[in-house]
């Protein structure tokens, strides 16, 4: 038997490590420039078997077409979207063309760390009953810091988003939820991991900051902060009614509640609108009045400033 030849024996080996397990999901409208960062972190990867479909999704600004364009190779595929359709469907489109099981999304103004993928990808292969693997969260750009998850708790996501977007998960529990949903505009993340959990899986923490979240330092208005509010707070009104059945079986409802009339209170101060916090915080105490958080946050209201 004659031994292959070396260049044959490496084009193999190259062959089966770039063979794709994990595809990621590039979101892209009005992010060209920062487009060729965000696939250089992939390119850093030190699991180097990754595909990824960057979507422009009908950009306006005139450069993203061909910023998106310049990034394409033969793990990178772009797609341009004919017409705007949004981040939900511009995801589920990006699922319908993966081939692999593991999935990431990854914001075109949003990089990984180096060990991201060969760290979460084979705990989520490991393990059939795993349908998503999140990490923590660091800061970078306009402002520095990070955010931090915590250990799975299916009771526990029901009342707080601790699972952010840029988590890997699986396509066949993806396949068993409704999808990304336009419906939960601001929660559409939240409303897929608990979609996912209700299908069965369950997910696993790794507590390191392995995805960074750019973060651009625009000033924000209080009409800007208020109309947050007003789609955070839609926004969670939907996501109880569509996982009615789950907040029943948890038992969290009235927690949910609570979080959420104390988080619009919040949002309500940083827009400087105190009245308006106040009547939330009404509505926080009436769902949990043993809790003392409203009550700090109403004497706070008295001496509150816009954008505090």
């Amino acid at each position: 038997m004659v031994a292959p030849r070396a260049p044959v024996v490496a084009a193999l080996v190259r062959s089966a490590i770039l063979t794709p397990v994990v595809t990621v999901v590039v979101p892209c409208f009005n992010y060209g420039r920062f487009v060729a960062d965000c696939v250089r972190s992939l390119e850093r990867q030190t699991l180097p078997a990754w595909r990824a479909i960057v979507i422009d999704d009908a950009s306006t600004d005139g450069e993203t077409p061909a910023l998106c364009d310049a990034v394409r190779s033969e793990r990178v595929t772009v797609v341009h979207n004919p017409r705007n359709l949004g981040l939900s469907d511009v995801r589920n489109l990006g699922v319908e063309m993966a081939e692999t099981e593991a999935l990431l999304n990854l914001d075109a103004d949003d990089e990984l760390e180096p060990d991201h993928l060969a760290t979460t990808v084979p705990l989520l292969e490991s393990d059939e009953c795993c349908g998503i693997v999140y990490t923590d969260y660091r800061f970078f750009g306009g402002e520095h810091g990070s955010i931090f998850g915590r250990p799975f708790d299916a009771r526990r996501l029901y009342v707080k988003q601790y699972i952010y977007a840029g988590s890997l998960y699986r396509k066949s529990a993806f396949m068993k939820t409704p999808r990304y949903r336009q419906e939960v505009i601001g929660n559409e993340d939240w409303d897929l991991w608990l979609s996912i959990v209700e299908a069965g899986y369950r997910g696993h923490y790794v507590p390191r900051p392995l995805y960074r979240q750019r973060k651009h330092g625009a000033q924000w208005s209080a009409q800007k902060v208020e109309s947050l509010a007003d789609q955070v707070l839609r926004s969670r009104e939907v996501l109880c009614q569509l996982h009615a059945e789950g907040y029943r079986r948890s038992g969290q409802l009235r927690q949910f509640t609570h979080r959420t009339w104390l988080d619009d209170a919040l949002l309500r101060l940083r827009a400087g609108d105190a009245p308006r916090a106040r009547r939330s915080l009404r509505r926080a105490i009436r769902a949990q009045p043993w809790s003392l958080r409203p009550f700090a946050v109403w004497l706070r209201s008295y001496r509150a400033s816009p954008l505090q």
